[in-house]
């Protein structure tokens, strides 16, 4: 599939993530677009690693539909932002990682893993990571 970064899964799969593109200055709570994890009240463990090998986890809960959640407010500012890169995240059913949950997105195959970047223009700041370019009337210069 692709060069990017990608975990090593316990049956290796990293040839199998699902690349997704997010638009630039998303929302606080970004939806993954999953449809086969257990809707309500099923924990899961995220893990996210960024180009320098560097990981974060958090637990994430399944919605009615069967995506999930990322609330941005749980990373460093400027995590999801174009500058930052492509970051991978898997989901694990534990809280070390081995038993990995397959995922589903838009209906296709399962895959072991997404590798997940931030679509441009962005434009950083010290407080919500990126804001919108806009002339002295408010209107947008860049869609």
């Amino acid at each position: 599939m692709s060069n990017k970064i990608c975990f090593c899964l316990p049956n290796d799969f990293c040839d199998q993530c699902y690349e997704l593109s997010i638009p630039y200055c998303p929302p606080t709570l970004i939806n993954i677009p999953t449809t086969n994890l257990v809707p309500y009240y099923t924990m899961y463990y995220l893990w996210i690693r960024d180009k320098f090998d560097n990981v974060w986890t958090d637990t994430v809960f399944a919605n009615g539909d069967g995506t999930f959640d990322i609330d941005q407010t749980n990373f460093p500012s400027g995590m999801f932002t174009e500058s930052f890169g492509p970051i991978d995240m898997y989901l694990s059913t534990d809280s070390l990682g081995v038993d990995y949950q397959e995922l589903n997105l838009y209906g296709y195959l399962p895959y072991a893993c997404i590798i997940l970047s931030v679509a441009g223009p962005i434009y950083l700041t010290d407080d919500t990571g990126c804001i919108l370019l806009t002339d002295d009337d408010g209107n947008l210069l860049i869609e």
